[in-house]
């Protein structure tokens, strides 16, 4: 399984838990000023790789042990604090995460599941509690699952020509310099 298809699959999955309004991938941790673009979906979840270890096993095969984190950010609503919310979801979050693989049978059971409250003053004041549930889990890294991506160096572009129904299609190199 690709890392990135991990992701999706634990996303998917923490979609699903009681109480949570969108759960969506994130790049990794994120600075109190993002908190905006996911505060109307409150109570929700991000779900980030953090890091890893890579370790080879026999055949040439890759496991990479990597670390999960699943942020919850959640805001007062109309008879709920933010921190009660945010303790609910985070106790499901904790519950989906134990003894699940992911649909994978290459990957192992989590380990050193931990939540933890991120509370700060700022965080306060922006009317938002925050918990991170994280735990380490390793997988069997398959190239053969891993996306494909197009040379980042060619780019496709579509031109509407005006007043007619014609269009013009072209590659564009990019060269860095």
């Amino acid at each position: 399984m690709s890392l990135a298809t991990m992701q999706l699959a634990i996303a998917d999955s923490l979609a699903g838990v009681e109480g949570v309004k969108a759960c969506a991938v994130h790049a990794g941790r994120f600075e109190l000023a993002q908190l905006r673009r996911y505060t109307a979906k409150s109570p929700c979840v991000l779900m980030a790789c953090l890091g890893g270890d890579l370790d080879r096993v026999g055949g040439g095969g890759v496991t990479l042990s990597a670390q999960w984190a699943a942020f919850i950010i959640a805001q007062d609503a109309a008879g709920a604090a933010r921190k009660d919310t945010a303790l609910a979801v985070v106790e499901l979050v904790a519950l989906a995460v134990v003894d699940n693989a992911w649909a994978d049978y290459s990957a192992s059971g989590p380990r050193n599941l931990k939540v933890q409250n991120l509370y700060t003053d700022s965080a306060d004041a922006r009317g938002v509690a925050l918990w991170a549930v994280t735990w380490d889990q390793a997988c069997l890294l398959d190239a053969g699952d891993a996306p494909s991506y197009e040379p980042l160096h060619l780019i496709d572009v579509t031109y509407d020509v005006d007043d007619t129904d014609a269009i013009l299609l072209d590659t564009i190199e990019v060269t860095h310099e």
